[in-house]
């Protein structure tokens, strides 16, 4: 399956697990912007945490924001004041799209009858980097506008 043939019960797990998340976690407010395609190039400033996961379906998750949103969500989460450069926001960032991947996990599976697996998160920070994906993958790019700041998740799913 292209990201071009995405279906609406493959993406909507994401963006429920997103919007719960975020406001009820991290007590924030939201409002999803137009979704678009993208070819899941890193856009500079932003810090970029991504998991996979694996089954019937495969392909990446990812959340992508500039360094002072990723420090109120984390913030957020951890009840304290988080710096740029405080290494408890890799942490903190990792732990939240690990919590978007595992609540969309269970959705997926029930859509796909079998149990998902998701990989160790990451997060991917600088400006010198590339994300490459297989034959030029192209990625949904859902941006989100929240009272801690713009960010964006990014869905990508492998041909099956």
């Amino acid at each position: 399956m292209s990201s071009g043939q995405l279906k609406a019960e493959l993406v909507n797990p994401f963006l429920r697990s997103t919007l719960d998340i975020i406001t009820t976690m991290l007590g924030g407010t939201l409002e999803r912007g137009e979704p678009g395609i993208s070819d899941g190039s890193k856009k500079d400033g932003h810090l970029m945490a991504i998991i996979g996961f694996t089954g019937k379906i495969k392909g990446t998750a990812a959340l992508s924001m500039p360094g002072p949103t990723a420090s109120q969500m984390v913030g957020r989460l951890l009840s304290m004041e988080v710096g740029e450069d405080d290494d408890t926001l890799i942490d903190g960032l990792s732990e939240i799209v690990n919590m978007v991947g595992g609540s969309a996990k269970a959705d997926l599976s029930t859509v796909t009858g079998e149990t998902l697996q998701l990989s160790l998160p990451m997060v991917i920070s600088g400006n010198s980097y590339d994300i490459s994906s297989q034959e030029k993958a192209r990625w949904l790019d859902i941006p989100f506008v929240s009272d801690m700041g713009d960010f964006a998740l990014r869905i990508c799913f492998e041909k099956i």
